[in-house]
């Protein structure tokens, strides 16, 4: 009996691990196709809880209303109307179908 138990809070905790890792974002298997340091200007925030941030890609003129985190604490840092640097990510799946990504917009727009 004590065995099965054993056997069962392994199983139970690869599934708990593979719940949590879902959570987050996990490694994309999707290909580069381009990655650029574009300029951004914050057109608004909604903070603290599920924080969003409206932003203007400056470069092609595009306005992205992005989720940044559940809650940020360090969101009075960021100014409305300020320009910061992101990385821009294009990436392509299996299908064919590209994708725009902006991998560094928590680490810029929620900083520690």
């Amino acid at each position: 009996m004590k065995i099965l138990k054993k056997q069962f809070l392994a199983v139970g905790g690869l599934v708990m691990m593979g719940l949590l890792s879902a959570c987050g974002e996990a490694p994309s298997n999707d290909k580069l196709i381009s990655s650029e340091v574009h300029q951004v200007q914050v057109l608004s925030i909604n903070p603290p809880k599920r924080y969003y941030v409206k932003f203007l890609d400056l470069n092609n003129g595009i306005v992205v209303n992005k989720h940044i985190a559940k809650r940020c604490s360090s969101y009075r840092r960021i100014s409305v109307n300020q320009v910061y640097d992101l990385t821009v990510e294009i990436r392509e799946n299996s299908k064919g179908e590209q994708r725009v990504t902006y991998p560094d917009a928590r680490k810029v727009f929620c900083p520690k």
